[in-house]
């Protein structure tokens, strides 16, 4: 469901599926998203890579940034966009966000990108073009662990969260968080 940008069904259906009892292990891409970055709960944190020289090299250091330090200065809200360079999806939304993030900041929401890309000029290739400061790549594509931590199974996968980094909606597309009024008109 979650591949195929049914989150609403997932997120309706999770709670019958935890309390059923049924299910012991919640383990793997595919269960995780019962129990993973759900609607109203507080949003993991993200762990950002920092290559020093050249990738291949291994030589590089991870710090965490915390949910609830996702909002930065006046900013309310944050979207939070998984995606990858090359899906035909992703690049629609990633051609579309640049034309509607002065109004996003203007209504005090801010965006964290990250990449599922594993090559690192691709991902500069295109980050680049972002008016956002704050995009990430640990080139480790889907497998990555943000995308473990989110349960992110498909992308593009959109998440709302408030100031304190709590999920207010996740969504497969712009128009999905719009239809649901969760940015306003922008």
């Amino acid at each position: 469901l979650t591949q195929y940008g049914k989150d609403d069904y997932v997120q309706a259906i999770a709670n019958e599926v935890i309390s059923s009892g049924k299910i012991t292990s919640y383990e793997g891409k595919t269960m995780q998203v019962y129990v993973t970055a759900m609607v109203g709960s507080q949003a993991p944190d993200l762990v950002i890579t920092e290559y020093i020289g050249k990738v291949e090299d291994h030589n590089h250091k991870t710090t965490t940034l915390k949910s609830s330090d996702f909002v930065q200065g006046k900013m309310t809200k944050t979207l939070l966009v998984f995606y990858q360079s090359g899906c035909g999806p992703c690049d629609a939304l990633m051609q579309q966000l640049p034309g509607h993030y002065a109004n996003l900041k203007q209504k005090g929401i801010d965006i964290i990108a990250i990449s599922a890309d594993e090559s690192q000029q691709v991902f500069d290739n295109t980050s680049r073009q972002f008016p956002w400061k704050r995009s990430y790549c640990d080139l480790e594509g889907k497998n990555g662990v943000n995308f473990r931590n989110y349960a992110v199974m498909g992308t593009p996968t959109l998440y709302m969260l408030d100031s304190q980094g709590y999920i207010l909606q996740k969504a497969a597309s712009l128009s999905e968080l719009l239809t649901n009024d969760a940015l306003g008109k922008l």
